[in-house]
């Protein structure tokens, strides 16, 4: 009607174009006043201690996106409507478009489904006849389900003793969680016959026949790296321990005495190149043993490690570097045994059934914090896919039974009853969120 009286087509679009994005920025303005106290309430219920964006960044950010999905919308709303441009004056008087739809089925025929109720098969045949006018909510549910399944998958990337190797632990069988009485007498022979740790431990475990070792790198949390003349805090790793097991980012595993990896992300801030010289500071006994003192080195960089640096560099010296003095740190706990099952119920028949941990379990313990975030992102995520595709499944349904009455009035005179015709709607559903679970199971 509007382009027989003369409106021009760019005008009818902008005409729908203005109807959503009246209601994109209502909705938003409603998302930005009950989003932020919301917001603020879930992160603290799940993520406890974080430190929150100040009300003027996270209005910032909510008027921001809301400009940004208005653009979307208004943008897409004039792409979908260029078949307007199609739309013929004549034929619309003619009322075409209007003739019931169903004819004889070139995949399906109902005679030849004897077994197929007659519902099911208005489902099916539907379907195959018209499969462009289900294209986008076949989308929508595939990529729903893909948001969903991304949301829960990414926690088993992060969730596991792999990701330990970011934190220079490159192996996790088991972890030994020592009690009080043990702890008091570990630290007798630490101070009384100058013992380390994980040397008195690993020589239990060999004593007692326990196909299990760990293996220990000296750590020092205070150490120095000179770069352009300051001196920054860094962590240094040196010792006997297996270091080519780390997560490397590119180069080589240092293998001389001057040698040394560095932490990527800290480097690459730092402009710290591969062959680069650098001056460690390690605190390093002093002849009585009693005090440290920072014992400088030169080392050229020869391999960049995958690790959680924090900003500071984490420095890990080839085993041919020696350097005498206190603590170490454990790299890995590692099963020598294809039984892990048998070696782990041996290590909690020696240590204790509470103190020694699986690596999944150990894993699960010390990510807590990171396990809080994501549950937040499941749920979030998961309701808010599940809610717009349940608003979506419904729109599509009122429109197709508004496009369809003269043809659902046509089945009630033939004798269908009320139920089938609900059936058939609802099987044409079904099959297209089976269709797409289908789909992602593949």
């Amino acid at each position: 009607m509007l382009r027989a009286i003369g409106a021009d087509s760019l005008k009818f679009r902008w005409l729908f174009a203005a109807k959503y994005t009246f209601f994109a920025i209502i909705g938003g303005i409603i998302g930005i006043i009950a989003g932020i106290p919301v917001s603020k309430t879930v992160l603290s219920t799940f993520t406890p201690g974080n430190i929150m964006p100040s009300f003027f960044e996270i209005l910032l950010i909510g008027i921001c996106s809301v400009l940004f999905i208005n653009a979307l919308i208004i943008g897409f709303s004039l792409l979908v409507m260029r078949h307007i441009n199609k739309i013929s004056v004549v034929n619309a008087i003619r009322g075409e478009n209007r003739a019931e739809r169903f004819g004889k089925g070139k995949s399906m025929l109902l005679h030849k489904r004897k077994k197929l109720a007659p519902s099911l098969y208005l489902a099916c045949a539907d379907l195959t006849k018209r499969f462009k006018r289900y294209v986008f909510l076949l989308v929508a549910y595939t990529l729903g389900v893909l948001i969903i399944l991304f949301s829960v998958n990414i926690r088993n990337s992060v969730i596991t003793p792999d990701f330990l190797k970011y934190s220079l632990t490159y192996q996790t069988d088991f972890f030994i969680e020592f009690d009080p009485v043990q702890i008091e007498k570990y630290s007798e022979r630490i101070i009384d016959h100058n013992e380390e740790l994980w040397d008195i431990v690993n020589k239990e475990i060999k004593d007692a026949g326990i196909a299990a070792h760990i293996d220990a790198e000296h750590y020092q949390a205070f150490g120095k790296i000179k770069v352009q003349g300051n001196d920054i805090s860094s962590s240094i790793y040196w010792g006997s321990g297996d270091i080519s097991k780390l997560s490397y980012h590119e180069g080589t595993v240092p293998v001389n005495k001057d040698e040394v990896a560095l932490s990527w992300s800290a480097a690459n801030s730092l402009g710290i190149m591969l062959g680069d010289e650098v001056e460690l500071s390690i605190p390093t006994y002093s002849s009585e043993k009693q005090t440290y003192i920072d014992k400088k080195a030169k080392f050229r960089v020869t391999a960049f490690i995958n690790a959680i640096d924090m900003g500071l560099p984490i420095a890990v010296i080839s085993p041919q570097f020696n350097n005498p003095s206190r603590g170490k740190t454990y790299m890995a706990m590692i099963i020598d045994s294809d039984d892990k099952d048998m070696v782990l119920d041996q290590l909690r028949q020696h240590f204790g059934y509470d103190n020694v941990l699986s690596g999944t379990e150990y894993t699960r313990n010390i990510l807590i914090d990171y396990s809080n975030i994501f549950d937040l992102l499941e749920y979030a995520v998961g309701s808010a896919i599940i809610f717009i595709l349940i608003l979506m499944t419904y729109l599509y349904s009122s429109v197709f039974i508004a496009e369809e009455s003269s043809e659902i009035a046509l089945l009630k005179s033939i004798g269908f009853s009320e139920g089938s015709i609900k059936a058939a709607h609802l099987f044409r559903t079904l099959i297209l969120s089976a269709a797409t679970d289908k789909g992602e199971n593949q």
